[in-house]
């Protein structure tokens, strides 16, 4: 019986200053007034665990699953990016939590309609690193 390959994890691509040097870049979903300083949306690994109500634990697992970087120990005042955080919302949406990852998926969904972003309905080979 031949083995089955694994699917290749979502790699998010780093949200750097340039891409606000002109403004808020249309492929980040980031709305705003022209001209206005904008910041990229973070969240601490405190907010995004209390928004979920889910332990440190459990954050963690999703997170190293997600491969998202993340504080060496503890570290409740690290922060994630936006793009961290699609690629936490889509690993734990993705069916391997089973009775917690729905429900966090939402709500950090929430966390980041709730900032002006939206959630890509699909990530594209380029955005994933992954151009061929």
């Amino acid at each position: 019986m031949p083995r089955r390959q694994r699917e290749k994890p979502f790699v998010p691509r780093e949200i750097t200053e340039a891409d606000f040097a002109t403004g808020v870049p249309e492929e980040h979903g980031i709305e705003g007034e022209e001209g206005a300083e904008q910041h990229p949306p973070a969240w601490t690994k405190a907010e995004l665990i209390d928004s979920a109500k889910i332990s440190p634990k459990r954050f963690d697992t999703i997170r190293k699953a997600a491969r998202v970087k993340g504080p060496s120990h503890g570290g409740l005042k690290h922060t994630f990016s936006a793009m961290d955080l699609i690629a936490l919302i889509q690993r734990a949406g993705s069916g391997t939590f089973n009775q917690t990852g729905r429900p966090t998926a939402e709500a950090w969904t929430e966390l980041l309609e709730a900032s002006g972003m939206r959630m890509p309905e699909t990530i594209s080979r380029e955005r994933r690193g992954r151009g061929e």
